[in-house]
């Protein structure tokens, strides 16, 4: 036990860091954002200056106004940046062009721009505290909260506390008889300012926990998923998960159903140890299990040394009897490999056979309340049951029906494996011969 939750912590640590450095690379977009809306920003102030305050117009810049200069100069300076720090972002995401310069940048440029009103004061100038553009403070505020990292937004705090008290204290010393701040208005700013920050510390906080909870509870759910697919089927797995219950129930629908069994294994079985004999078939239904994945089986169960396969069930795919004759091709493709690295091992050749027929079938939830699995019931189960047993007798490896091979051409089937026909094969049970073909 303390092994597995040792693993688990292993594990979320890993976790941890991935989110890490997917939060560092989202918040590299936001700061390419954030310079676009720095562009945007500076030039809509700067255009407000020059057209419709009549003390920082154009007129005033033209004829030399250091504040109407200053301000533009600030403005103009952000947007130039700006444009510098994308150019830089767009190379690689780090370099010298860090989150923290450029929260600082934005203070710059704020606080570039808002100094003139104190060091050249206009005649309706009446404090630091009552500017319409003092607001800017905390949008930079919640624009540093955005770019999701705690270093650039307290060094955003750092910034905006120190920039505030060296500009009211400079506003005291520069235009004390101008302002005329009483206690009530003082209160009120400062709640305000403090009601950004929260809300910027906010926004950081949240997005950063929302990420990381969202990304657990996924990763919860796929550990819980793979846990209980290793003792029900994955329909199975999938209906308890999304709604917390099991109901029997079936419908009708065309699948095709594939079966694999390995030739002469009960009889290699008993010169053989049940630990390494165990160990040998577990390699080989690994193998052959993710073929079948591949092309979007799902395995219903295994019997013995036997597989049985569903294309079709519980979702239909687009070209369901394809993909059960390409899983057929891949499997015994990969026997043949699978047989090199036993060989390499000292280990005899495995042998098998496989079966695949197409038909309509019953599919759903069968057994009972307190024990059910998801699988297919139908003539076309059995048909291909006794296609797999009768390639021992023909010496194949594969036996697939007419019927398989012409529902997958029927939806336009690309790129199937070349067919060896074989003629009409009388199946136990059935009145009629099944004409089946063999893979070339």
């Amino acid at each position: 036990m303390e092994k597995e939750n040792s693993s688990a912590s292993r594990h979320e640590r890993s976790l941890d860091e991935v989110l890490s450095e997917f939060l560092i690379s989202e918040s590299y977009r936001s700061e390419r954002a954030v310079a676009w809306v720095r562009v945007a920003l500076c030039v809509m102030f700067s255009a407000r200056l020059l057209f419709l305050v009549p003390e920082r117009s154009l007129p005033r810049c033209l004829s030399g106004d250091s504040g109407a200069l200053t301000m533009q100069a600030f403005l103009w300076m952000g947007v130039l940046v700006s444009f510098y720090s994308l150019r830089e972002l767009r190379k690689s995401a780090g370099g010298w062009w860090s989150r923290r310069l450029s929260v600082i940048l934005d203070f710059v440029v704020t606080y570039g721009a808002l100094g003139p009103w104190i060091v050249w004061p206009v005649e309706s100038y009446r404090g630091f505290f009552f500017m319409p553009e003092g607001c800017i403070i905390v949008l930079v505020l919640v624009a540093a909260a955005l770019r999701l990292s705690r270093a650039a937004f307290l060094v955003a705090l750092l910034v905006s506390a120190l920039g505030n008290v060296i500009f009211l204290s400079l506003d005291l010393y520069l235009n004390q008889a101008r302002i005329a701040y009483d206690v009530t208005e003082m209160i009120l700013v400062a709640c305000l300012y403090l009601a950004g920050v929260l809300i910027a510390a906010l926004v950081l906080v949240r997005t950063k926990h929302l990420v990381f909870e969202g990304a657990k509870s996924a990763q919860h759910f796929e550990r819980a998923h793979a846990r209980m697919g290793t003792f029900l089927s994955a329909p199975l797995a999938d209906e308890l998960l999304k709604t917390g219950e099991l109901k029997l129930g079936g419908k009708r629908c065309p699948v095709a159903i594939l079966f694999s069994d390995l030739r002469g294994f009960t009889t290699y079985s008993e010169t053989h140890e049940p630990k390494a004999l165990v160990r040998e078939l577990n390699a080989y239904m690994e193998v052959m299990i993710e073929v079948i994945h591949q092309q979007g089986g799902v395995v219903d169960k295994f019997i013995g040394d036997a597989i049985m396969a569903v294309f079709g069930a519980p979702e239909q795919g687009d070209n369901d009897a394809a993909a059960a004759i390409r899983a057929a091709h891949g499997m015994r493709e990969a026997l043949v490999e699978h047989n090199k690295v036993r060989e390499e091992h000292g280990l005899q050749p495995l042998r098998q056979g496989v079966g695949v027929h197409f038909g309509d079938v019953v599919a759903g939830n069968m057994g009972a309340q307190d024990r059910m699995s998801y699988t297919v019931l139908g003539d076309v189960v059995n048909a291909a049951s006794r296609l797999e047993s009768s390639t021992k007798e023909l010496g194949v490896e594969v036996l697939i029906s007419e019927a398989t091979i012409q529902a997958a051409q029927k939806e336009g089937a690309e790129e199937l494996p070349a067919f060896k026909e074989i003629g009409d094969l009388s199946l136990k049970g059935k009145e009629q011969g099944v004409h089946v073909y063999t893979l070339d």
